[in-house]
């Protein structure tokens, strides 16, 4: 409106109106995460708002968040739907958690104990339980209830910013955090459980790192984890392996020894370009999987037959079909070969690489994954015979 009046002003004299504009909402595509909130409803993030996108009615609804930003968000299909969101600053975050059928206002938490900003939230399984994972200067994790975020479960301290956590399917008193990859170099490590444990009257909580060590692995190495469905946590590194760990020890799990030789077998039919001579990777002896090319594993996702892997291709000479740089890699789960590669589908474009992948659906048949360039992919999970995968 300011627009058309300066324009009647330069052509109808010199009297010109003006008027204001006042910034309600900014729905512009926001990086980081997106999440099945039911079996076709994805929910990511909008600027100072989220998305929630039905992917069979093509539609979408909005919420509007505060409007200093949000700074993440998680989702729970439990008590007909859930939906929680953490504020930016300035000031202390807040956290508030909607229905999702109506988006009305199930509760706030306005003192979280985090002064500067939280970075990762997770329901439980069955959605009574909500964790928070608050930044420097706090660093720590809180679980709270669902219905009285108010009210405090049990806390823990946190070595560096949380990227994500996921409750353990099987034990919400497991709960698996993330941080971002700092390098093989580094002894801090990329992934603990923080289990949660009875000592008489009160709840305390015990760190479990995994001792990737063991496995020729360096703990900033490990850039993905995830619960499989065998109760025990997968882990992705920057070389491309998968490795399996006990949740109760942190012990690297061996694979049997024709796993092991498969897992050769995939790795030796890789030909880099210009007949460049490739190191195995580190953890190699103790891999599940590992992808051809060595590329880095972005993040790991599960369905009862398949674990779907993304990963960023950083070689021109990455085998499997044309498309982008960020490859997502299934293997199927059956009892005669577990991890088998079987498949692969590419999304996005040079440089781009995910940070998040969820599988849902009615029979988890389908994949969504973010990427670092607010970029958000829908592939198809199912076997489609000869033709492959869609993406879109």
């Amino acid at each position: 409106r300011g627009l058309e009046a300066y324009q009647r002003g330069v052509s109808e004299g010199p009297t010109t109106m003006t008027t204001s504009l006042e910034v309600q909402n900014i729905f512009g595509v926001a990086s980081g995460c997106a999440e099945y909130c039911d079996a076709h409803t994805v929910v990511t993030q909008v600027g100072n708002a989220l998305r929630l996108y039905d992917a069979n009615a093509r539609t979408a609804r909005f919420l509007a968040g505060a409007g200093t930003g949000i700074s993440c968000f998680a989702t729970s299909p439990a008590n007909g739907g859930m939906l929680a969101y953490a504020t930016k600053g300035p000031g202390a975050p807040a956290v508030h958690v909607h229905a999702l059928a109506d988006l009305t206002a199930l509760g706030s938490l306005e003192e979280c104990g985090a002064s500067v900003g939280i970075s990762a939230l997770a329901f439980s399984r069955d959605g009574k339980l909500l964790a928070l994972a608050s930044t420097a200067p706090e660093r720590r994790l809180s679980v709270r209830r669902s219905d009285a975020p108010d009210e405090e479960v049990a806390t823990s301290p946190l070595h560096a910013d949380a990227v994500s956590i996921a409750f353990n399917p099987f034990n919400a008193h497991d709960l698996l955090v993330t941080h971002e990859p700092e390098g093989p170099l580094s002894a801090n490590p990329a992934a603990t459980i923080h289990a949660i444990e009875r000592a008489w009257d009160k709840l305390t909580t015990r760190v479990v790192n995994f001792d990737t060590r063991s496995a020729g692995v360096a703990p900033g190495s490990v850039t993905a984890a995830a619960w499989s469905p065998d109760n025990a946590v997968c882990l992705g590194t920057d070389g491309g392996v998968l490795l399996v760990c006990s949740r109760a020890d942190g012990e690297v799990v061996a694979p049997p020894a024709d796993v092991t030789e498969r897992v050769g077998r995939e790795l030796e039919k890789f030909e880099p370009a210009g007949g460049e001579v490739v190191a195995p990777p580190a953890g190699l002896a103790r891999a599940w999987a590992a992808t051809p090319s060595r590329a880095r594993v972005d993040a790991i996702a599960f369905t009862t037959t398949h674990a779907v892997l993304v990963t960023t291709t950083t070689t021109t000479a990455s085998p499997g079909p044309p498309g982008g740089v960020i490859a997502l890699r299934f293997h199927s789960r059956d009892g005669a070969s577990p991890f088998a590669f079987r498949r692969e589908a590419r999304v996005g474009d040079v440089g781009e690489a995910a940070t998040s992948v969820r599988v849902g659906g009615e029979r988890f048949e389908s994949a969504v994954v973010a990427t670092d360039r607010a970029g958000i992919y829908l592939v198809n999970v199912e076997e489609k015979g000869e033709a492959g995968d869609e993406a879109g």
